[in-house]
């Protein structure tokens, strides 16, 4: 197949070709940020894609968070406080 992914939101073979991860669109989001703010030659590009991308990461009950309401997400935003 010459995929290195396996999950069907990144392959999207189950859904039919539809791209339905949120954390696949915004990680394509920040990286159309950082092309953009590179096309304006700014320095701080980087940061621009990369701070976006982290802080609508951090809010919970969401389809992108990195802690999730579940053990694994609770065990994150523990480790993530101290």
């Amino acid at each position: 197949r010459g995929f290195a992914f396996t999950s069907d939101n990144y392959t999207c073979d189950v859904e039919g070709g539809i791209m339905t991860s949120g954390r696949t669109w915004l990680g394509l989001l920040g990286m159309m940020i950082i092309a953009v703010a590179l096309g304006y030659r700014s320095k701080l590009s980087f940061i621009y894609g990369i701070a976006l991308v982290t802080i609508v990461s951090w809010f919970r009950n969401t389809a992108v968070t990195y802690f999730p309401d579940d053990d694994a997400g609770n065990a994150r935003f523990d480790y993530f406080k101290k």
